[in-house]
This record gives structure tokens, sequence and C-alpha cells, in this order.
């Protein structure tokens, strides 16, 4: 699954199924590092007080998707 990439943009490239993120030396100071292999989904947890506020939690979400969308 790992052996052939193609390009989508600099410096992300997609295998089958597997996503492939790699700066060049230039980027990183000349330092190796490895390249990260997966997906960049990104997940946040947290609590809101529901007892008080039942619909806390639906509005902060709707917020959260209006910034990040």
């Amino acid at each position: 699954m790992r052996s052939e990439y193609n390009s989508i943009f600099f410096p992300l490239k997609y295998g089958v199924g597997i996503m492939k993120f790699q700066l060049p030396r230039i980027f990183t100071l000349f330092r190796v590092f490895p390249p990260l292999l997966g997906h960049s989904d990104l997940y946040m947890t947290g609590t809101v007080n529901q007892i008080s506020a039942r619909g806390r939690s639906y509005q902060l979400m709707l917020k959260v998707l209006q910034l990040v969308g």
C-alpha cells in the first residue's frame, strides 16, 4: 500500500488509502525527519455543564464548525 504515491499538492502525496507528508531537508534546517503516514483528521473533545444549559454543547459544536469551515 505504501509503494507508490501520487502528488496531490506540495508536500502531500497520496497512495492506496494512505497519505504521505514529507518536507524536504531545506525546510527542516537540513535535519532528517521521517515521513508522516496516515490521514490528517482532527478530533476535539471537551465537556459542557449540560444540567443547566442542555443545548450549549450543540451551540458550541456549531460555532466551532463555522470557525473551521
